[in-house]
């Protein structure tokens, strides 16, 4: 995988762990392929009904792949991260998610007198 767009590559793997967030989004997992890479998969714009369970397995087509490296108590950490825009570009347990799992906006607008 090349960090940015992966066009005509598709990602496989198994949900390992779910990252807790108190601010809810991005909706975090870790997961690993059958050769025991691993990467952090963030997931915006879900519905509250999305999730995933450690054991689930996932695809995600052509995904656009993040380098992060911070540094924590003076010891670098670099690690992979999967950028979903929508949940409804993955696969889960062999079945593609819908519009449910995907949280539209509302917006709202009052109209001033001229």
């Amino acid at each position: 995988l090349n960090e940015g767009g992966n066009a005509n590559t598709v990602v496989v793997g198994k949900v390992v762990g779910i990252v807790p967030n108190e601010d809810t989004i991005p909706y975090t997992f870790t997961a690993c392929d059958e050769s025991g890479q691993c990467v952090a998969v963030t997931v915006y714009n879900f519905a509250a009904q999305f999730g995933m369970v450690i054991g689930d397995s996932f695809a995600c087509p052509e995904p656009f792949v993040v380098d992060v490296s911070v540094t924590i108590d003076d010891k670098p950490l670099t690690y992979r991260c999967i950028r979903v825009a929508s949940p409804e570009i993955l696969v889960r347990n062999g079945r593609k998610l819908g519009k449910e799992y995907v949280a539209f906006s509302d917006a709202k607008f009052d109209m001033l007198p001229e």
